[in-house]
């Protein structure tokens, strides 16, 4: 998988002041040929976190000159080093269309390399599809200033004290998270070689210390509800040590029940210790537990939407 991490010291600048640590978590199906991808890298004055997760229905096809990868494979890996690139060129324009450009020139590479296009023009077949989730961030005074960018229905997720938020949407026909559980819907818009796509944006400045992470659909897409997704992830943290031991735990639990690859990338900011982020989440990992885990058991379909109605007010609130 792609990762790249950048580091120089440093301390006392104003991003390595709020940031705590990096974190990634991934599983693979079968051995040495996961198609997600990964990367985080910092800076003293920035970060980002990044998933990628090519496209295998419409990226089977295998390349020869790339050892018998698949087109799925190689997409997502070529997008993440694309977007390594531009991070470290100078992301804190944070501009969608300076990756996009980006992006283009790498699967062009991709297409010259590979033996070009695959003849087949259709929406079931592209070129080197993935999808792209990512969250840069730099600092801004005192604060933390990110843009999440997206293509796809890979995620991009704030988790603070009051709970788990989703801050993209997902590029399929139906747009709640609760019934894309349910559905198998074909994606709308992907990155590839073969077609024009869209890189959305969208801004935020987090008001409290938070995790920022971006996530495939193997980490959420196999839960019957968002709220156990956001319980696996504060019940692991409950449980860990360290960062290392957590990461551990959060694929403990994704292996026993994801049906597919899975990967997750993310930063901690503003808590100071991975002990104050567990003792500032406990309160709300008590209360999602309180309030919606316990009662799953034993639901109707019905009544776990009237549940996720509830949670959702806050998980959707951008």
């Amino acid at each position: 998988m792609q990762r790249s991490e950048t580091s120089s010291g440093g301390g006392a600048c104003p991003f390595y002041s709020a940031l705590d640590f990096g974190f990634e978590v991934s599983g693979e199906r079968i051995k040495d040929n996961g198609e997600d991808s990964y990367l985080f890298a910092f800076t003293p004055e920035n970060g980002v976190v990044g998933v990628f997760d090519g496209c295998g229905g419409s990226g089977s096809r295998r390349y020869e000159s790339y050892r018998g990868k698949t087109g799925a494979y190689m997409g997502s890996r070529a997008v993440a080093g694309a977007a390594r690139d531009w991070f470290l060129d100078g992301a804190s324009r944070l501009t969608a269309s300076e990756l996009k450009e980006r992006i283009n020139a790498y699967l062009g590479l991709c297409m010259r390399h590979g033996g070009g296009g695959s003849g087949l023009k259709g929406s079931l077949v592209k070129d080197f599809p993935t999808t792209l989730a990512m969250i840069a961030a730099t600092a801004a005074g005192k604060q933390i200033a990110a843009s999440c960018l997206w293509a796809g229905d890979s995620r991009c997720y704030l988790l603070d004290e009051d709970g788990l938020r989703q801050l993209t949407e997902d590029d399929l026909r139906i747009k709640d998270p609760m019934e894309n559980l349910r559905s198998d819907g074909a994606l709308l818009n992907t990155v590839s070689a073969s077609e024009n796509f869209e890189i959305h944006r969208r801004a935020l400045r987090p008001e409290k210390p938070c995790l920022l992470f971006a996530a495939t659909d193997g980490c959420f897409g196999y839960f019957s509800t968002p709220m156990e997704f956001e319980h696996l992830l504060l019940d692991s943290l409950s449980r860990a040590s360290c960062v290392s031991e957590w990461e551990m735990r959060i694929a403990a639990a994704l292996d026993r029940v994801a049906g597919d690859d899975y990967t997750m990338s993310g930063m901690a900011l503003g808590f100071g210790s991975f002990e104050k982020l567990k003792n500032s989440l406990e309160r709300r990992r008590v209360e999602l537990y309180t309030r919606y885990i316990r009662k799953l058991n034993g639901l109707s379909r019905e009544e776990k939407t009237a549940l996720w109605r509830e949670y959702r007010e806050h998980y959707m609130a951008v």
